[in-house]
């Protein structure tokens, strides 16, 4: 989006908007993962899932939270770039 702005002003604001986007992405998507990890270890204490599965569910919210840490971190290398680039 950014490419396609005609004017520098332009492109520092939609730079700004998607910073923002992703952020609030990452704030919904890690709410969702904590909600997720409580309602597995819910059905955990009422014998409503297998060990199995607990640990298969909980094992890829684990890999879900890496990924979210992941995103986060570029996500502050971009932030920081752009607060380098734009005053």
């Amino acid at each position: 989006r950014a490419a396609a702005a005609r004017s520098k002003q332009e492109k520092q604001e939609i730079v700004r908007e998607v910073a923002v986007e992703v952020e609030e992405g990452v704030r919904r998507t890690t709410t969702r993962v904590e909600e997720a990890r409580e309602t597995i270890e819910e059905s955990r204490r009422r014998g409503e899932i297998s060990e199995e599965e607990y640990e298969k569910r909980t094992r890829r919210v684990e890999e879900i939270e890496k990924e979210i840490e992941q995103i986060e971190a570029e996500r502050r290398g971009t932030e920081r770039v752009i607060r380098e680039r734009i005053p």
